[in-house]
């Protein structure tokens, strides 16, 4: 894939996109951005959040962009039916405040990735399935660094390797590796 730094070329779906991005929140004190060879985006493939993608289509290396989002253009409200407390011993003896992890015994067909809250009562602790940032409205500032147009090739191989931006990625614990 060519690196294109020319100030013509515009970002279009399917365009892989290199981005400095410095996300923040005014409710939780968060505050994340990408290191400064900054992170790639590919548009049109839900990489990101939709409203950064629509933000960035038709923009040119150099172009910044600052975004405030609304918690439904963001990770949505926080739904309380996603918050539940869980018998211990169906989590195992490593569970620790902060983890995550995937699903919830009381329901194997759950994809939901949940961070343990700690204790709820003798017996028993409290997992929430939202977005960590669920609820809360963010700010984005976006720097354009590159943009490229790969071929379709190098776009099913992108997806393939899921090289996508890593800026709201959350980690996730298996209940497997939990009981080691």
């Amino acid at each position: 894939m060519a690196k294109n730094t020319n100030d013509e070329t515009v970002v279009t779906v399917d365009s892989v996109v290199k981005v400095k991005m410095k996300v923040t929140t005014a409710g939780k004190d968060f505050e994340e951005e990408t290191d400064d060879d900054g992170s790639f985006i590919l548009i049109g493939h839900n990489d990101t959040l939709p409203a950064i993608e629509k933000a960035l289509v038709g923009k040119k290396v150099g172009d910044k962009i600052h975004l405030k989002l609304e918690p439904e253009d963001a990770f949505g409200e926080s739904d309380p039916a996603l918050i539940m407390a869980v018998p211990n011993a169906l989590l195992g003896d490593h569970i620790e405040e902060g983890m995550k992890v995937a699903g919830t015994v009381l329901d194997p067909t759950d994809e939901n990735i949940y961070t343990v809250l700690g204790p709820a009562s003798s017996g028993e602790t409290i997992l929430d399935g939202n977005h960590p940032l669920a609820g809360e409205a963010l700010t984005i500032d976006i720097e354009i660094l590159e943009i490229n147009k790969p071929t379709k090739e190098e776009i099913e191989n992108i997806e393939s390797q899921a090289a996508s931006s890593d800026l709201f990625e959350i980690s996730e614990v298996t209940r497997d590796q939990l009981s080691h």
